[in-house]
């Protein structure tokens, strides 16, 4: 079951079909996204338990072999959120941390680091890399945040 988004897309450019899919660039919305929406419950399904593994299947020894270029680029991440004085207390979230690689690299650099993943696939792989403490399994919604010290 398909929603609609909230902006009636009339100005819109089709950039890709895959299968029923169609993604378009929306110049009402200023997104990509598909069109229709899919409805909620069949896209916490797809990450919960197709993306990692049909759609990107081999993707963790993919970002593994790339880690020299993967640690430039969060490097920069983390550097441009210093910048701009974003870090506060330099505690960050990764929602959909996948494997867990960025939040492992964030808390090598000294963050405070914790990732959210609905794959459990992609969530025993993080915690295995990270240990259970900094990986929390499901949508975002669903994690319970840490009590105040």
């Amino acid at each position: 079951m398909a929603q609609d988004c909230h902006i009636k897309h009339r100005a819109r450019r089709v950039i890709a079909r895959r299968g029923d899919l169609v993604a378009v660039d929306c110049l009402d919305c200023g997104f990509v996204h598909l069109d229709p929406l899919p409805d909620p419950t069949s896209t916490a399904e797809y990450y919960r338990s197709e993306f990692w593994q049909a759609d990107k299947p081999g993707a963790a020894a993919t970002i593994e072999a790339e880690l020299d270029w993967w640690h430039v680029v969060w490097g920069d991440w983390l550097h441009m959120v210093v910048e701009l004085g974003l870090q506060g207390d330099k505690s960050l979230i990764d929602i959909g941390a996948g494997f867990g690689h960025f939040v492992e690299f964030a808390a090598s650099r000294g963050w405070s680091a914790v990732g959210v993943e609905p794959s459990a696939e992609a969530w025993q792989y993080a915690v295995s890399r990270v240990g259970l403490g900094a990986m929390h399994r499901g949508f975002l919604e669903e994690v319970t945040a840490p009590s105040a010290h």
